[in-house]
């Protein structure tokens, strides 16, 4: 199981911010297929950089009861 527990990132851009994640809490259970669908910079890639553990939340905490396949982190997908 992966846990995210209100997972807050943000990136700072060319005087603005740039919010990928707003406290958000989410649930994968072992043994399920899930699929991340969203436009163009909608945060797809760096919420599963999130979930490999190969980039970290600004706030909030993401638990991982399960092995994680390397290659996720660094493939975007």
């Amino acid at each position: 199981m992966i846990h995210l527990d209100r997972v807050f990132k943000f990136y700072r851009t060319e005087g603005h911010v740039k919010i990928v994640l707003d406290h958000a809490s989410m649930v994968f259970q072992a043994g399920r297929s899930y699929g991340l669908m969203g436009v163009n910079g909608a945060g797809k890639s760096t919420t599963l950089r999130l979930i490999a553990g190969t980039e970290l939340p600004n706030s909030g905490r993401i638990t991982r009861s399960t092995r994680v396949s390397w290659p996720l982190g660094f493939a975007g997908g």
